[in-house]
């Protein structure tokens, strides 16, 4: 959203860009140059600031989930700041998880799935390590909880057909991993005559 900034006559020359959004919103705090000294924020919120000079390094520190997957969008040139910024996600350990950069028209985005849980750190600077009083930025960022696995959305499911059980003259349901090819009732490769499937629901809690 673009609107024209009031002059000292009440006449306006150009256009200041405005970006909405119903996020919340966290700003930096001086000095978080380092990981140690990063800027508390809560994953979820929008970042907020500004590159003040050269070699400027904004950190911003947050806590996530195991297999949580989050998504950092800069915005920098779209709000008419010279800024081509550079993201990069750390570990506690300092190690990189994930970085992304600017480039040809393209604003840095950044993804990545959290591997455990614990603090993580944003990293925000200019590609360029350029810096100054224009070189403010925008950071969306967005998460989401962790994906169920394939055993989960296997046995969370309701699936109704027919299983193979025996309910012959040797009793009961016996266990399909161990059994003939028709109802896994016996020993492998051994057809009872008396064995027959059945229809029988299962879902959760097996």
């Amino acid at each position: 959203m673009f609107v024209p900034p009031d002059g000292s006559d009440g006449n306006s020359q150009s256009f200041a860009a405005i970006l909405l959004s119903d996020h919340k919103q966290a700003t930096e705090s001086e000095p978080n140059n380092v990981p140690k000294t990063a800027s508390r924020v809560n994953l979820g919120e929008d970042l907020n600031g500004r590159l003040d000079a050269p070699d400027d390094v904004d950190d911003f520190v947050f806590h996530g989930s195991a297999n949580e997957y989050v998504r950092f969008t800069s915005f920098s040139r779209r709000l008419g700041s010279p800024a081509d910024l550079a993201l990069r996600l750390l570990k506690a350990d300092g190690n990189a998880l994930a970085s992304a950069e600017s480039q040809a028209g393209q604003e840095a985005t950044l993804g990545a799935t959290l591997p455990a849980a614990g603090d993580y750190v944003l990293e925000v600077r200019d590609l360029s390590h350029r810096g100054g009083p224009r070189f403010v930025y925008h950071v969306e960022a967005v998460a989401e909880p962790a994906k169920p696995s394939k055993d989960q959305k296997k046995h969370g499911r309701l699936v109704r057909g027919f299983l193979p059980v025996c309910v012959g003259r040797f009793g009961g349901d016996s266990s399909r991993r161990n059994g003939c090819d028709r109802c896994h009732c016996g020993p492998r490769g051994l057809r009872r005559t008396d064995c027959r499937p059945r229809p029988r629901a299962s879902g959760r809690g097996e």
